[in-house]
């Protein structure tokens, strides 16, 4: 039996490509991530090498990997995206992709855990937003159990297989010091 030892969230690096490419190209994710087309390693090197580079008030986002402890070994296995991020208003957009092998071990959890802290330490951010599909339970309970509140709903917001979706708008207040 595998033991996830620890979670950590960490800068993007070049040698992350690979993953993204992967990751991003799969056409189950693109629901979720409402993105609808494919990435070539060009286009995501680039990005990789302008995350680096940029300051996120220039880029407005910011992509950190999900590196898990596992048995003595470290894996990446998600990424997690502050998007939209405004600093005059002082509140971002949070998005989070897990690998469907590391689903339902806590990772997810403790990463989001990890983004809000230094969401509210580090960056002084008054709140984080995110959309889910109404339909997406395992989203939608991270999100709550991180003390995310459902504060609207956005109809027919989403189109799968000619069918539309709802979603919902989540917010979570952050208490800074």
């Amino acid at each position: 039996m595998c033991k996830i030892e620890t979670v950590r969230l960490r800068s993007i690096e070049p040698e992350d490509v690979d993953l993204i490419y992967e990751w991003e190209n799969n056409p189950y994710n693109w629901f979720i991530s409402e993105t609808y087309q494919l990435y070539s390693k060009f286009m995501l090197e680039l990005f990789v090498r302008e995350a680096r580079d940029y300051d996120m008030t220039i880029s407005k986002q910011l992509r950190q990997m999900i590196d898990i402890l596992e048995d003595g070994v470290v894996k990446t296995v998600g990424t997690l995206d502050l998007f939209e991020y405004n600093p005059i208003h002082r509140r971002a957009g949070i998005g989070i992709f897990v690998s469907e092998k590391y689903r339902g071990k806590g990772v997810g959890t403790k990463a989001l855990l990890q983004m809000v802290q230094y969401a509210r330490d580090i960056l002084n951010l008054h709140q984080l937003h995110c959309t889910i599909a109404v339909t997406n339970n395992v989203s939608l309970a991270l999100f709550q159990n991180a003390g995310f509140k459902i504060t609207g709903t956005n109809k027919d917001w989403l189109i799968r297989a000619e069918k539309l979706t709802d979603v919902y708008f989540l917010q979570l207040l952050l208490q800074t010091k």
